[in-house]
């Protein structure tokens, strides 16, 4: 596998684990919200009564899965999903199908069309819900998969880690992939648009230039010497380009963003719809191979050989490596070694221009993927990430729910977290505290380097080395308990706004708020 496959698949799985933890913060503020909401309490145990109401009226689900209650209620979640997923389509026509859903509607036979108009503005009140929390408002209910993140990243259970690998959920969003502070329209599809926005940039991409955008940003984002914008400006909605052509459209509201932001995020657009407008991942997918020239004369590898394709097109795509070679090679003969062996030379540093020109494209469609989808930018390794984000999960649902036991809950929750950790998961404690276990030499004892007992691997004095010449690093104790406390703060912003969160969107909050 290629390093570029490799990074591919890299981004991939970050993606999917953003995904899966935004389910998580979903579900922990569902159940949150209905601990001090008694009406939502009586609306949301009216949903499975209701699903199955159209089951039996429309006899949907065989008799066969009925039997089974929990057989049954995995398949009135299905139905849940085929009905709001249906309606999401008719909302909201961002042109994206989901192959999962699509056979679920199938197996079905299309259950939303069967419905009444009544019956229709009661999973319209469903996607309402599942809009606001990010998923399918059934599905957090039923099965919010809190405790699988501990067994899973914590005790690393083959079976847990299964099934998070296997997970599969529509996410319903009023708009897709946004980069933070910006919504983005794609026509002829469209988004729903929120409020507030102040500033929108219809882009051509066959007439509109990046610099003649930039030039018009000046104007609008007209800033004094603090770097505040102009407070005298008239709130009005400003339009830059044609917004009867255009390729996209970007919203934004201009105090909470600059100039540099606006234009990072047009780039990142523009590179991404070219890269796949000129079908640039065409080469990515395989790459040019240099070839020795003695194993390529070994193994007679005659490039006269290749499959007879009529469409050169198709001879192109399909054997890249071949194809380019055959044109150096084809004006000679095998006899002709010398010359042979200068044309592969040529070929070989053509295809290290054609690779590394294709590796710059890649990065730059990868990099602008990771800034639309907020995957760029620094951030913790993904092991790391994974395990944090479960302890502090785990550490939120053991806290009182009375507000006056909150702050000693969370004293109490995380010291029995850092002792079992310390009793059970040693090696993870470097995930907060790098340096937690290392000792110093007491204040007053002098000992010589040769007389210190370090580990040959680790470098420094663990457990077993330690003696009474020793002690802690001071404030080691409380740097690490500071972490636990930062993840959780985290976490509740997290389930606060039913969402994925980063360390550094919460500090830049917080700094902005300061």
């Amino acid at each position: 596998m290629s390093a570029l496959q490799l990074e591919e698949l890299k981004l991939e799985k970050e993606r999917r684990y953003q995904e899966w933890w935004a389910y998580v913060y979903a579900s922990c503020s569902v159940v949150d919200r209905l601990r001090g909401d008694e009406g939502l309490l009586v609306e949301t145990k009216k949903i499975l009564p209701w699903l199955r109401q159209i089951d039996y009226k429309y006899h949907l689900i065989s008799t066969y899965e009925r039997d089974d209650e929990s057989r049954y209620l995995g398949s009135l979640v299905k139905l849940a999903n085929c009905l709001v997923y249906s309606h999401h389509k008719t909302v909201i026509k961002d042109g994206l199908d989901h192959r999962v859903y699509e056979q679920m509607v199938l197996e079905l036979r299309n259950p939303f069309r069967k419905l009444n108009n009544d019956e229709k503005a009661i999973v319209e009140q469903l996607h309402q819900v599942s809009l606001k929390f990010g998923f399918l408002i059934v599905a957090l209910l039923i099965s919010p998969r809190v405790k699988t993140n501990w067994r899973a990243f914590v005790e690393s259970k083959d079976e847990d880690l299964k099934l998070i690998k296997d997970w599969s959920c529509f996410p319903y969003r009023s708009i897709e992939e946004s980069p933070e502070n910006f919504q983005i329209a794609v026509p002829p599809y469209g988004a729903i648009i929120k409020e507030p926005w102040d500033v929108v940039i219809f882009y051509d991409l066959e007439h509109d230039e990046p610099e003649e955008i930039a030039l018009k940003l000046e104007g609008i984002f007209f800033e004094n010497k603090t770097g505040k914008l102009n407070k005298k400006r008239k709130p009005k909605k400003i339009e830059v380009g044609n917004r009867k052509k255009y390729s996209f459209a970007l919203y934004f509201e201009k105090s909470k963003v600059n100039k540099t932001r606006v234009m990072n995020i047009l780039n990142s657009q523009i590179q991404v719809l070219k890269s796949y407008l000129n079908g640039s991942g065409l080469l990515l997918k395989q790459p040019l191979k240099p070839i020795n020239f003695n194993e390529w004369l070994a193994g007679y590898k005659s490039v006269r050989k290749l499959p007879p394709f009529r469409d050169k097109y198709t001879l192109k795509t399909k054997y890249p490596s071949e194809f380019l070679l055959s044109s150096f090679l084809a004006p000679f003969h095998y006899e002709d070694m010398p010359q042979l062996k200068v044309q592969i030379e040529k070929y070989n540093e053509k295809v290290e221009k054609r690779n590394y020109s294709a590796n710059t494209v890649y990065r730059r469609i990868t990099n602008a993927k990771k800034l639309s989808e907020g995957l760029l930018g620094r951030k913790r390794m993904l092991d790391k990430d994974n395990f944090r984000r479960a302890v502090a999960i785990e550490i939120w649902q053991n806290l009182p729910q009375a507000t006056s036991l909150r702050k000693t809950g969370k004293s109490k929750a995380v010291k029995e977290v850092i002792d079992w950790l310390l009793a059970n998961k040693k090696a993870a404690i470097e995930y907060y505290r790098p340096n937690y276990f290392h000792y110093i030499l007491k204040e007053g004892v002098d000992a010589h380097d040769s007389e210190v007992k370090r580990d040959p691997v680790e470098g420094y004095p663990p457990d077993d080395f330690k003696d009474e010449r020793y002690c802690d690093v001071p404030g080691e104790q409380e740097l690490l308990e500071r972490e636990f406390y930062t993840d959780l703060e985290l976490t509740e912003n997290c389930i606060e706004q039913a969402d994925y969160l980063r360390v550094g969107s919460i500090r830049k909050a917080k700094r902005v708020k300061n």
